[in-house]
């Protein structure tokens, strides 16, 4: 019978925890309160609350208050949207330490240069496709223009009420040096007005990208790629209340060389799921900055 040896439970939370360290985007999946999103039992199935009420009515002249109509709370269901693995290959010849150090040290490798990047890039592209954001196309000349836009973008939220704590301003490096270089009393307040700046390398962060399968012709390599039709993004703007954000890790396990009928490596199962998407009544929380196809 195959040795199989089955991974300790919690290390899916190291799984979780290293790639948190790693991702772009884990500050929008850390802002939501324990509870907001509810994970079923079934695989890939989640809810994220709905609220619906009505506002304020006249008092009566006995002290009476108006009952609220409407109001209520409802658990939305949303199935998950991303659902990918591998299978990690560890040659035993390396593998002098136990099996959790070997694959630690593979998975912090495979986290940082192959799952991370690629997560940014989907909940970015995700995002973008929200319906009902703000999106503008542009191509910035230099950084007072760039600052102009910012700016708008920021004026706009201002008037369509979005809270001004919590937006996060994901930015490419470049067009943020264009900014930071105008060392302005204007370019500062910009700047502050967001809650965290985060850099994103033009490479995650595209309008569209496809997710190659792994498996068929031109796409046995897996990983990710941009769409044919996407544009790069130079900013995106977020206020952490519209994002509906999840992952899980899946524990796997781990099948020793001697049972390896293909080769002479220890395998260990990888597995990431999750759910991406944008909160109901709240696309106008995000605001897409797209290059000028």
């Amino acid at each position: 019978m195959p040795n199989s040896i089955e991974l300790p439970h919690g290390y899916e939370n190291v799984l979780m925890e290293a790639y948190r360290k790693e991702s772009l985007t884990a500050v929008l999946e850390s802002a939501a309160p324990t509870g907001n999103i509810a994970q079923m039992e079934q695989l890939g199935e989640f809810y994220y609350p709905v609220y619906s009420m009505g506002g304020l009515g006249d008092v009566k002249d006995n002290g009476r208050l108006p009952q609220n109509s409407g109001a209520s709370l409802t658990w939305k269901p949303i199935s998950a949207n991303y659902d990918r693995g591998t299978i990690l290959e560890i040659d035993q010849k390396v593998d002098a330490q136990s099996f959790n150090l070997a694959f630690g040290n593979a998975a912090a490798h495979f986290n940082r240069n192959k799952v991370v990047p690629e997560g940014d890039a989907f909940v970015f592209s995700t995002l973008c496709k929200g319906t009902g954001i703000n999106k503008e196309q542009n191509t910035y000349a230099d950084g007072a223009d760039m600052l102009k836009g910012l700016n708008a973008a920021m004026c706009d939220m201002d008037e369509k009420e979005v809270p001004e704590e919590g937006r996060v301003l994901f930015i490419t490096p470049t067009l943020l040096g264009m900014v930071k270089d105008l060392d302005t009393t204007k370019s500062r307040e910009v700047l502050d007005g967001f809650s965290s700046i985060v850099k994103v390398p033009q490479s995650r962060f595209y309008s569209a990208i496809d997710l190659l399968d792994g498996s068929t012709k031109d796409e046995e390599i897996g990983h990710y790629k941009k769409n044919a039709s996407a544009v790069d993004m130079n900013f995106l703007i977020v206020h952490k209340d519209a994002v509906i954000l999840r992952w899980n890790f899946a524990h796997g396990k781990v099948i020793d060389a001697e049972d390896n009928q293909q080769g002479f490596g220890h395998l260990f199962k990888y597995r990431k799921y999750g759910v991406c998407g944008v909160r109901e009544n709240l696309a106008h929380y995000i605001t897409a900055g797209m290059k000028a196809a």
